[in-house]
């Protein structure tokens, strides 16, 4: 129960902090959220009750880019992360502290498997290498989270920030996560019988079970999402936009009237015009929704 706490909180943050920390490397948790633009690191202890996680600082540290920005160059994904693992031990943790990586859509979302393996044995041997036995992997981890899982620790932490943990399940709250590379949506189900396999999870917290629908939806964060109105939009307006390089801006009528940004579309960074249209976004966004995404009730 402590590493679901711990990996819950690391992924949203929270409220608490304090500069205490324990010399007892088993009260001591070191958070990675690996996401798909950036990672950060949040520490985190407790005294008493491993439910009562304290933030070792009032925010975490973060770096861009992802680690799936490392798929044509594994060998340098865990030194990518080294300013986090130093901001980690420049904090005076406890020898043997245990280090909890959980990587997201980022990772999920690369086509190539085998470089997501790749990614993570770098990551993996490169703290073993450098930091241990000062940092060392919790069990199980660094490891990938599934989509499903990522909507259930974000629920938690979002419900164990807010105190409604630990009572009846209808006083919790719904949780929608969106990151860069997709969304998730969970919450407590009326009925967990109705809840379609796939889509059910069950959380233990202390003496209780929650039953949990969460759905992850791949490619509707916000940088996935909006690369994709990008490419529709400009198909239309453009007369057929493909990721060229020969095309160098791009039209977004999500932006406001004379914006002028950038964005990244099928792996380029490209320059972005807003025209503020109110009608072609709204279309644009429906159509986007619509994409083979069954409803279902619960």
């Amino acid at each position: 129960m402590r590493s679901i706490c711990v990996v819950a909180l690391l992924l949203f943050g929270a409220v608490t902090s304090a500069s205490s920390i324990p010399k007892d490397p088993s009260k001591v948790a070191v958070g990675l959220d690996c996401g798909s633009s950036g990672s950060r690191v949040c520490v985190y202890y407790y005294d008493k009750d491993p439910h009562d996680l304290v933030m070792a600082e009032t925010s975490c540290q973060n770096i861009h880019p992802g680690l799936s920005s490392y798929a044509d160059n594994p060998s340098i994904a865990g030194d990518s992360l080294k300013p986090l693992f130093d901001h980690a031990m420049s904090l005076g943790l406890p020898k043997g502290s245990k280090v909890y990586l959980a990587a997201t859509a980022g990772l999920r979302s690369l086509p190539d498997k085998g470089a997501v393996d790749r990614i993570m044995a770098d990551v993996s041997s490169f703290l073993t290498d450098y930091y241990s036995p000062h940092l060392v992997w919790a069990n199980g981890y660094p490891r990938v989270l599934s989509g499903n899982e990522e909507g259930v620790f974000g629920w938690a932490a979002v419900n164990h920030m807010l105190g409604k943990l630990g009572g009846s399940g209808d006083k919790t709250v719904g949780s929608l996560d969106m990151g860069g590379s997709s969304t998730q949506i969970t919450f407590v189900a009326t009925d967990p019988a109705d809840v379609p396999n796939g889509y059910k999870f069950s959380l233990p917290y202390k003496d209780q079970v929650y039953h949990l629908y969460t759905h992850s939806f791949a490619g509707y964060g916000y940088n996935s999402a909006r690369a994709s109105l990008l490419e529709d939009s400009n198909t239309v307006t453009s007369g057929g936009f493909q990721g060229s390089s020969t095309q160098t801006t791009l039209i977004d009528p999500c932006a406001f009237s004379g914006y002028d940004g950038e964005a990244t579309v099928n792996d380029q960074l490209v320059s972005v015009s807003g025209t503020g249209s109110w009608g072609d976004c709204t279309t644009r966004c429906k159509l986007l929704l619509s994409r083979g995404w069954p409803c279902v009730a619960v």
